[in-house]
This record gives C-alpha cells, sequence and structure tokens, in this order.
C-alpha cells in the first residue's frame, strides 16, 4: 500500500474545527452544563459563607464645624477656616481622649481600643462636616455610641479650641486673648456641632448575600472555564481534516465520509437495484464512497493493493459502518470483494447484512470449519462475500495474533 499509510476520515466523528481556540469553544459547547453548574454551586456556596458569618451593622452620625459670625467680610475666610479644621479634627475623632468620653457616656463594656476598632471617620470632599461610622453586632449600640462619639468629639474641640484642658499653659491675661482674637478673628466663633443624628440600622451591612452569591459564582466559573480551558489543550483528538494533515504529514488522504442521517437509520448503502428516492437523498454520501474506491484502484497502478485494513481508535468511530460501505462500493464495480469482520469484540457485520452470525472467522482459526463453509453471500450486493466474526472468543487479542489468522488472510 505503499510507503505511507493512506488515511481515511470517517466523518461521523469529524468537526470543522482547529487550533486552541476552537477546541475550547467546542468544549464549551459541548460541557456548556459544567458552566451553569459551576455558577449555581459558587452562588450558593457564597450564599452559605454568608450565612455562617457574624451580622454587622452600621450607624452614621454627623457633625458640622461652623461658625456665628455673620459677617459678610469674614465670611469667605471663616468658610475656608472651617473646612481647614473640619480635616484636623477628623484625626482628633479617632483619639483615645474621644473614645474614653463616648464610652462613658454611652455605659458600653468596651476598651478604648475595641471602640476605635468600631469606628470610622470621613470628611466629605469640599466641606465642614464630619461624618462618624459606627459598625457593631448590635444596631442600637452602633446608634448610641455614634451619636455620643460626635458628642465626645464636640467636647474635645471645645476644649483644644479654647485652650482648656490642654498641655498648653492657661494664660489669664486679657491683653493676650485680645491680641489672639485680633490675630484670629473666627477662631473665637468656631464651634463644632451635631449635624444629623444616628438612626437604627434595620439591616445589617456585612455580610452582603448578593455580593458573596456572585463572587462565588463567578469564582467558580473561573474555576470550571480554566479546567475547560486545560481539557481542550490537552486533547489530542483529530477532529478535521486539517489537524490530520498535520498529524500525518505527507501521508495521502484518501476522502472524507460526510455527515448522514442514512448512516443512522441504515448503516448500508442502498443497492444498485434499490429505491431511486434513497440513491438520490444519499447521492452525496454514495459519491464520498465512489471517491474512496476510486483513489484506492489509483493508489499504486502497477501493483494495486488488494487488502485494505479499517480501523479506529475508539469503540463506536464508524470502523464497521465505513468497513461495510467500502465494500459494497468496491462489490459494485464489478469484481468480487470478501469482507471480514475482525472484530472479535462487538461484531456487526453479519447482524448488518442479515447473515448469520454464529459462524465465521473463529471458526476457521481453530480449525472447526473452512472457510468456504463459512463464507456466505450479501443478498442485495452481488460479488460482495462476507466472513462473519463467528463465535466471539474469551482471548481475541491471541486469535488476532495467531499464524493461523496471518496464514488465512495471505491465503486470500
Amino acid at each position: 500500500m505503499g510507503e505511507k499509510n493512506p488515511v481515511l476520515i470517517d466523518g461521523t466523528t469529524s468537526e470543522k474545527s482547529s487550533g486552541l481556540v476552537e477546541a475550547f469553544v467546542r468544549t464549551v459547547r459541548r460541557r456548556w452544563y459544567l458552566l451553569v453548574a459551576g455558577i449555581v454551586v459558587g452562588a450558593l456556596v457564597g450564599v452559605g459563607v454568608s450565612a455562617l458569618q457574624p451580622r454587622v451593622y452600621a450607624a452614621d452620625a454627623t457633625g458640622i464645624v461652623t461658625t456665628d459670625n455673620n459677617s459678610i467680610g469674614l465670611a469667605s475666610t471663616t468658610d475656608t477656616l472651617a473646612k481647614s479644621k473640619a480635616t484636623q479634627y477628623k484625626s482628633l475623632a479617632t483619639s483615645r481622649g474621644v473614645a474614653e468620653d463616648a464610652i462613658k457616656a454611652t455605659g458600653y463594656d468596651l476598651s478604648p481600643q475595641q471602640a476605635l476598632g468600631m469606628v470610622s471617620v470621613a470628611v466629605p470632599l469640599d466641606t465642614a462636616q464630619i461624618q462618624v461610622t459606627i459598625r457593631s453586632h448590635d444596631p442600637d449600640c452602633a446608634r448610641e455610641l455614634a451619636d455620643a462619639w460626635i458628642k465626645a468629639l464636640a467636647a474635645n474641640v471645645e476644649r483644644v479650641e479654647t485652650g482648656g484642658n490642654t498641655a498648653a499653659p492657661e494664660k489669664s491675661q486679657d491683653s493676650e486673648d485680645s491680641e489672639e482674637a485680633q490675630a484670629d478673628p473666627a477662631n473665637s466663633v468656631l464651634k463644632f456641632i451635631e449635624y444629623v443624628q444616628a438612626e437604627t440600622p434595620s439591616s445589617p451591612v456585612s455580610p452582603n448575600v448578593k455580593l458573596n452569591a456572585a463572587l462565588g459564582a463567578l469564582a467558580l466559573l473561573v474555576v470550571v472555564l480554566l479546567v475547560l480551558l486545560l481539557q481542550a489543550f490537552r486533547d489530542r483528538s483529530i477532529r478535521s481534516v486539517e489537524i490530520l494533515r498535520e498529524v500525518m504529514g505527507n501521508s495521502p488522504l484518501l476522502g472524507t465520509i460526510p455527515l448522514s442521517d442514512a448512516l443512522r437509520e441504515s448503516r448500508l448503502l442502498p443497492s444498485d437495484s434499490g429505491d431511486a428516492t434513497s440513491r438520490r437523498r444519499d447521492f452525496t454520501l454514495i459519491e464520498s464512497f465512489k471517491e474512496l474506491r476510486t483513489n484506492l484502484q489509483f493508489m499504486n497502478p502497477d501493483r494495486p493493493p488488494r487488502r485494505f485494513v479499517v480501523t479506529s481508535c475508539l469503540p463506536a468511530d464508524g470502523k464497521s459502518t465505513v468497513a461495510d460501505n467500502l465494500a459494497i462500493a468496491l462489490a459494485q464495480g464489478g469484481e468480487p470483494i470478501y469482507l471480514v469482520d475482525a472484530d472479535l469484540r462487538r461484531p456487526t457485520v453479519a447482524k448488518s447484512f442479515g447473515l448469520i452470525e454464529d459462524v465465521g472467522l473463529t471458526d476457521v482459526i481453530i480449525g472447526r470449519a473452512e472457510e468456504d463453509d463459512v463464507i456466505q453471500q450479501a443478498h442485495a450486493y452481488p460479488n460482495l462475500f462476507v466472513l462473519a466474526a463467528g463465535h466471539i472468543p474469551p482471548n481475541p487479542s491471541e486469535i488476532l495474533a495467531s499464524e493461523r489468522f496471518s496464514a488465512m488472510i495471505d491465503r486470500s
């Protein structure tokens, strides 16, 4: 059959795709249910994790740096100073002194470190406001501590701005106070007051069930996609003519068999005397086998091959269907053709042609019968003779590797 082995593509397992991207897309289409399962399971995991996490509530209270000075000339100066002071008071709001005053006012059994771990302070952009947020497992505790924190901050701001209870010595001279006020006219009118009281939170801010469910679904979806990508990368299946040419190199391509509903309804091509309607419907399929027959005949004009082996990598790949119909196409050429069913695990040839299945190749190998005694003629296909597999042996590999089998093939 030449230096290079010829190749036949069975269209029942061929797909028009090549490359990693095409393989990945094909794998995703084939395993789409894994993506759906991954999304559902990931979402459920996210909900489950949320259910195990403690509920955290947040309450917000807001204070504002303001002034009682109504002078139009000082309005711009005091507004700018108030915003600047609000930024400075942000650091004061997270001090130990403010935390101790807030805890004392609420009466909760908390240490200053614990209280500071519950608070966050923010100054909205271009405002003189200070927003205090308290997070706690108890919504009432969050509300009460947020209000107390604003009041404690106001008291500490007043002490700092008036010079009371600070490390600097007290100044009692009226002249010095007057000079300070003249140097900074707005300082004496700035004050920090409670602006918005906290409300009892009705729902927790953590855990975020929707966010956790979405993250869980996304995480597991990514995992499934990576697994499918790895599977596509490691897939060595030959699913297109282009991939086959790359794998086989210079080996000649004998033909391709297209997908056809006729191979699902009946594994055999219609005979020459068959229904004309069926032959027209299966024209492309019939012509593909005739083309294959022609290519086989022209492989070596001087010494045309007389024996062909049709095989496949896996069961149900279509080797018996191809072998049966190739034999029919060769027999229609006018020469006697012998079809040997050497599939000793799941033989199907005799059943496809409606012949006796109990006698055949194995009987010849073990010497129970002669070839001429068990060869059967296909009724609807003249010139086609079939040697069925016979009884299924317990050791098919040994049967096919035996010298008797080789001798029988050599005699044909």
